[in-house]
C-alpha cells in the first residue's frame, strides 16, 4: 500500500466559522451567570419567604451553575482536548445532552411556577394553568425526545434531519407558549385588579410592566433560538440562545422576586382606611362582597404619629375601629401567606 503524501492532507483547514456561535455562546451564558449570582445574592439576603420557594430557588441557581461548568467542559472538550480532531468536531458529545437535560429542567421548574402563581391567583377558570403546564410538560418531552435521537446518532449532521428539527421546534415553540399564556393571563390579572387607588394601581402598574419584561425575554430567547435552528442548524449560531436559555429564565425569575422589596418600600408609605369613597360592587374591587366597599387613601404621616402617641386620629382608631386600615406595602404578589385586609376580609394572595 503505497503512502498518502502529507501535500495531499488537508492543511490548515478554517473551523472558526463553525465554532464560532459555540465560542461566543459561552462567553455570554457566562456573563450572565455572574448576573445570576448577584440576584442570587441579593435575594438570600432580602427575602423572607418559606422555605419551600427559598428551596427552589437554590436548586434552580445550582442547576445553572452546573450548566456553566459543563459549557465550559464542552468548550474544553472540542477547543482543547481534541483540537485539530475532525471527527470528534462532527460529534455531539454527552455532556452537552447532559447540559441540554438540565436546561429542560429549569425551563420547566420556572414555568410550573408562574403556571402556580396564576391558579392562585383565582381570576382564571382552571384550563387556563392547566394549558400552561400542559404546554410546559410537552415542551419537556420533546426536548427529551431530541436527546434520545442524540444518543441513537451523535453527529453534528443528525440536526439537519427533519426529526430532530421537529422534536427541537416543537420544545422552542411550546415553551414560548407556555410563557405567553402565563404573561398574557398576569397581565390581564393585574389590569382587572385596578381599583382607581393611586397608590394600587401605581403597584399594580410596575408589576404590569415586570412581567411584560419577563415575558418578553423569554418569548425572543426562545423564538430566536427556533429559527436559527431551523434555517441552519450545523452552523451552530442557534447555540449562543441555547445556552443563555437556562440563565434568562433564572434570572427573571429571581429579578421578579427581588423586586418586591422595592415595591413595598414605594407602598409603605400609603394607607387605605374605609370612608366616603365607593369604589363598587365586587367586580369593580378586591373584596369578593356583594356590597360596596367604602375606601379612601389617608396620609400616613397621620397614621404614624397617632401609632406613636396612641391617639386616635380624624380617620378613626385604626386598632380598635371597625374601620380597619389596608397597608399596601403588604401586597406581596409572590407568598401565598400574605394578603391584604379590607373590613376583615382577606383577599387572595396576588401571587405571580
Amino acid at each position: 500500500m503505497s503512502r498518502i503524501p502529507v501535500s495531499s492532507l488537508p492543511i490548515g483547514i478554517d473551523i472558526s466559522e463553525a465554532f464560532d456561535g459555540f465560542f461566543y455562546g459561552n462567553i455570554i451564558a457566562a456573563v450572565l451567570f455572574g448576573i445570576t449570582i448577584v440576584q442570587a445574592w441579593i435575594y438570600a439576603n432580602s427575602n423572607t419567604d418559606k422555605w419551600p420557594l427559598r428551596l427552589l430557588v437554590a436548586i434552580l441557581v445550582l442547576l445553572d451553575f452546573s450548566t456553566t461548568c459543563l459549557n465550559a467542559q464542552i468548550l474544553h472538550y472540542y477547543l482543547v482536548s481534541n483540537f485539530g480532531n475532525l471527527m470528534n468536531a462532527t460529534l455531539v458529545t454527552k455532556t452537552l445532552m447532559v447540559e441540554y437535560f438540565i436546561t429542560l429542567i429549569i425551563v420547566l421548574s420556572v414555568e410550573l411556577f408562574f403556571a402556580s402563581r396564576v391558579w392562585i391567583l383565582g381570576k382564571f377558570h382552571w384550563i387556563v394553568p392547566a394549558l400552561i403546564v400542559m404546554a410546559a410538560l410537552a415542551s419537556t418531552a420533546a426536548g427529551i425526545a431530541s436527546i434520545v435521537s442524540e444518543l441513537e446518532n451523535s453527529s453534528l449532521l443528525n440536526y439537519s434531519g427533519n426529526k430532530q428539527k421537529l422534536e427541537i421546534g416543537w420544545n422552542c415553540s411550546l415553551a414560548a407558549v407556555s410563557d405567553i399564556i402565563a404573561s398574557v393571563s398576569l397581565l390581564w390579572a393585574f389590569s382587572s385588579l385596578k381599583n382607581g387607588i393611586k397608590q394600587t394601581d401605581t403597584l399594580l402598574q410596575k408589576l404590569f410592566q415586570y412581567t411584560v419584561t419577563r415575558g418578553l425575554f423569554v418569548t425572543i430567547d426562545q423564538t430566536t433560538l427556533v429559527i436559527i435552528f431551523l434555517i441552519k442548524p450545523e452552523r451552530l449560531w442557534w447555540t449562543p440562545f441555547h445556552f443563555s436559555l437556562s440563565k434568562v429564565y433564572v434570572i427573571t425569575m429571581i429579578a421578579m422576586l427581588n423586586a418586591r422589596d422595592a415595591l413595598r418600600s414605594n407602598a409603605s408609605a400609603n394607607i387605605i382606611t374605609s370612608s366616603d369613597m365607593n369604589i363598587g360592587p365586587c367586580e369593580n374591587s378586591f373584596v369578593g362582597s356583594e356590597q360596596p366597599i367604602k375606601m379612601n387613601a389617608v396620609k400616613s404621616s397621620n397614621y404614624t404619629h397617632s401609632r406613636q402617641t396612641g391617639e386616635n386620629s380624624d380617620s378613626g382608631d385604626y386598632e380598635g375601629s371597625n374601620e380597619r386600615g389596608v397597608d399596601v406595602g403588604k401586597l406581596d404578589i409572590y407568598s401565598v401567606k400574605d394578603s391584604i385586609h379590607i373590613n376583615k376580609e382577606v383577599l387572595p394572595p396576588q401571587a405571580i
